[in-house]
């Protein structure tokens, strides 16, 4: 994992860069972070040092995990991000004192952000079925309102999976994916606290890349 530190004019700037960047996509919710991108928010800052310096900007923290979104995806994107880059000395957030560098960020807020992405963009896995598959977040809402037709499901009905194949709907199934979604989310927010207690305990030993997160969807 890479971090980035990125700048655009302003806050309502920022979710457009990073949508024209392809770091975002757009989701029923707004702009959401792509599989393999963290994203935090730094807001106004100073130089570090130089805490009566407002520097002309925003901020935020831009967490890129190659493997997840993809090689030549992340090598297009590093070059797309060149010209919004801050590269320079470290960043004191303007309000919280936070100090922030292209090498890293507040640990708390790292930690919760990773949390949000994998339910934004992990999926999870119904256990109903001869094929299982990953089911993205966003198809909760015609998920559950298939739970709740009970028998009267259409014949056929279906939702995309994040492989891109047809799930077929039925009760049972419908209920195994609530179910699932429900443990998913439970899963990840027990990781997001067992790393975070770890990281208050022993900031100089805690190694993000070793927090054991549930398991979540990765493409072919």
């Amino acid at each position: 994992m890479t971090t980035y530190t990125l700048r655009a004019a302003d806050e309502a700037s920022m979710p457009g860069l990073l949508l024209t960047l392809g770091a975002f996509q757009t989701v029923e919710t707004g702009p959401a972070p792509k599989p393999g991108i963290e994203y935090s928010a730094i807001g106004m800052a100073a130089l570090q040092g130089a805490p009566t310096v407002l520097l002309p900007h925003w901020y935020g923290s831009l967490n890129l995990t190659e493997a997840l979104f993809g090689p030549v995806e992340s090598e297009a994107l590093v070059l797309a991000m060149q010209p919004h880059l801050h590269t320079g000395q470290l960043l004191r957030q303007w309000s919280g004192g936070t100090v922030y560098s292209p090498g890293g960020g507040g640990m708390r807020r790292r930690i919760r952000q990773a949390a949000e992405s994998r339910k934004l963009n992990g999926g999870f896995l119904p256990a109903s079925g001869a094929n299982p598959k990953w089911l993205a977040f966003d198809k909760l809402g015609i998920i559950n309102a298939a739970s709740a037709l009970n028998a009267a499901i259409p014949a056929g009905a279906s939702v995309v999976a994040m492989d891109g194949t047809n799930y077929t709907l039925t009760k049972v199934k419908s209920d195994a994916c609530q179910l699932a979604a429900i443990n998913q989310i439970v899963a990840i927010d027990a990781a997001a606290k067992t790393a975070i207690d770890a990281w208050v305990a022993n900031p100089a030993s805690f190694s993000f890349d070793a927090i054991a997160w549930p398991a979540q969807y990765v493409p072919a």
